[in-house]
C-alpha cells in the first residue's frame, strides 16, 4: 500500500497457492486423481482521496490452469464426472465505504 496525492492510496496484492496431488476417493483410484497444480492471483486497488470510494481490479487463475475441484467415478454407463475450477477471471469493482 502506498499513498498517492492528497489522501489517495494505491494497494497491490499477489498470491500463489499450490495444491499437491489429491485422490477424490479413499482407494487412490487413478481415475479420480488430480495432479498437483498452482494458481496465481493478483490485483490493484485505488482508494480515492477522501477515503469513501475505491476502485479495484483483480485477476484470478492468471495462468488459466485447468484443474479439477472434484472428480466422481460412477460406473461404466455414466463414466467419470469432473467439476473444474474457475478459469482465468478478471474483475473490476467500484465501491463506497460507509
Amino acid at each position: 500500500s502506498h499513498p498517492i496525492g492528497r489522501d489517495g492510496r494505491i494497494s497491490a496484492h499477489a498470491g500463489y497457492s499450490y495444491q499437491s496431488e489429491v485422490y477424490f476417493d479413499p482407494y487412490k483410484n487413478p481415475a479420480v486423481r488430480q495432479c498437483g497444480y498452482g494458481v496465481w492471483n493478483a490485483g490493484l486497488r485505488y482508494d480515492i482521496p477522501g477515503g469513501k470510494w475505491f476502485v479495484a481490479l483483480h485477476g484470478g487463475n492468471l495462468a488459466d490452469k485447468l484443474y479439477a475441484q472434484s472428480i466422481i467415478s460412477n460406473n461404466d454407463l455414466v463414466g467419470t464426472i469432473r467439476f473444474w475450477g474457475a478459469p482465468k477471471t478478471i474483475s473490476l469493482k467500484m465501491g463506497f465505504k460507509l
